[in-house]
């Protein structure tokens, strides 16, 4: 399993803001069917310049991403229709330098394992908190710092 799965039991030290700046100006997607998640979504990552669409579907985020560039793709697993982890596994080879999280409710080591072989460079269990959100996507900063 990945060092780069955030539970509410595991979080690791706080990363700060600092190791999320390289979201400033890219593009972001989150697939999610729960209104409220896209809502406060946008409200974190507005806060952290990034450029962000959501959807409620997986099927409606392939749309979106047959039209526009994502650097970021954030995924749940239950969605109507397809399940994130369909969609992670569709979009793995057709968007291969976008960052992927997928989250969920319903983990397990698994499921998060299943996830990061359909190409999620992270995962979170849900509940989201913008703590767990902003670890991984330090952990996935400072991974694409040390590849460059």
């Amino acid at each position: 399993m990945s060092n780069r799965l955030v539970t509410d039991s595991g979080l690791p030290t706080k990363w700060g803001l600092e190791g999320v700046k390289w979201l400033e100006g890219k593009n972001v997607l989150l697939v999610d069917d729960d209104p409220t998640i896209r809502d406060s979504m946008k409200l974190f990552f507005d806060d952290e310049g990034g450029r962000y669409t959501s959807v409620e579907s997986a099927e409606r985020a392939l749309e979106e991403l047959a039209s526009g560039s994502f650097d970021l793709i954030i995924s749940d697993y239950k969605l109507p229709g397809m399940d994130g982890l369909e969609f992670l596994e569709i979009i793995r080879e057709s968007h291969p330098t976008a960052a992927k999280i997928f989250i969920t409710a319903y983990g397990g080591p698994g499921l998060f394992s299943q996830a990061e072989q359909m190409g999620a460079t992270g995962c979170i269990e849900k509940p989201l908190t913008p703590e767990k959100v902003e670890t991984c996507l330090a952990l996935i900063g400072k991974t694409r710092i040390t590849r460059s």
